[in-house]
């Protein structure tokens, strides 16, 4: 799809609906709020090639997570989007345990915390490729460790906290009822195109076919579909865009959620569309301290860009906002 006409489609999204529901006109209105949750990614915990970035890394994350509990303390959950790790040494997942423990055990509670898989769970270095025959351990050694973090936190009522199959690169939630699905590659390469997802059509997209229903979804890919956000190019994408988009067409009311390519809301068209679904890539933690607040209301879904400035403070802008209606 042209840059432009993803452009033509956000502006007339924005115009007919965005009135409805900016700034607090939401809460005056006759919108019914539902719930909320927070979308970031690319923490990129355990990354070394040098001291600063390895702190800026764990500042950015705790800064993040402290500041989503402190302002929006009702939501249901907070999703990292991949690269939540840097590299699969258990040092680094032990470091992100310790920044999530110390965020949920100084006063107010962290929301539930999904993650997902990214390119970087399966390096051994960041800047190393992915080795193939690694592969099924390294999801191994994500679900263990990440369910290690996971069952220090309290989930919110009607918030599902099944562990994610050790054997899969995929997991199916609920919030609300609403289904949350974790999508992630079924194979890994050598070479330039290892940082790119496949999802596999016989079992992942099948998978996600049969259980994502006819209401609103919300569904997660750390690589984003092919040409449809900025960054989406050839060696960072999900090669088989073509059979993603075949299902999500059956399914009009998902909204899709990406992430990769580090793009800071000022530097990027961070929307688009794969078909009918919207598309929004959230930048890096590590890089850009930003990230999304979704609200979920009965007839549309809100998606807030955000800043974190600090434990307490962020700062957002209208034109890092989209409505999506229901």
């Amino acid at each position: 799809m042209k840059k432009s006409k993803i452009l033509l489609n956000l502006l007339v999204t924005t115009i007919t609906t965005i009135s409805l529901i900016a700034g607090t006109a939401v809460s005056a209105s006759a919108h019914t709020l539902q719930y909320g949750f927070s979308v970031i990614s690319d923490t990129h915990i355990g990354i070394n090639d040098n001291s600063s970035h390895t702190q800026q890394a764990m500042t950015n994350t705790a800064r993040a997570l402290n500041c989503i509990k402190n302002n929006f303390p009702n939501d249901k959950c907070i999703v990292i989007n991949g690269d939540v790790v840097d590299n699969y040494y258990d040092s680094s997942y032990s470091t992100l345990a310790n920044i999530v423990n110390n965020a949920n055990s100084s006063g107010k509670r962290l929301p539930y915390i999904y993650f997902n898989l990214g390119n970087h769970e399966f390096k051994k270095q960041g800047t190393y490729s992915s080795d193939p025959s690694d592969y099924n351990w390294c999801i191994s050694q994500f679900v263990t460790q990440t369910r290690a973090i996971q069952v220090k936190l309290s989930p919110a009522s009607n918030v599902s906290y099944s562990c994610r199959d050790t054997d899969k690169a995929y997991d199916l939630q609920h919030v609300n009822n609403t289904p949350f699905f974790f999508l992630g590659t079924d194979s890994i390469d050598w070479g330039s195109t290892n940082d790119c997802a496949y999802l596999n059509p016989d079992y992942q997209l099948n998978y996600l076919d049969n259980h994502i229903g006819s209401g609103l979804s919300f569904v997660f890919c750390h690589q984003p579909p092919y040409n449809t956000v900025d960054g989406s190019d050839s060696s960072n994408c999900i090669t088989n865009t073509d059979d993603l988009s075949q299902v999500l067409n059956r399914h009009p009311k998902a909204i899709m959620f990406t992430a990769h390519t580090h793009l800071s809301f000022e530097n990027s068209s961070d929307y688009g569309k794969l078909g009918v679904c919207p598309i929004f890539s959230s930048p890096s933690i590590y890089e850009n301290s930003e990230g999304y607040h979704v609200n979920v209301y009965d007839d549309c879904v809100y998606v807030q860009g955000i800043k974190y400035l600090s434990n307490n403070n962020y700062a957002t802008d209208g034109n890092w906002s989209t409505t999506v209606s229901r």
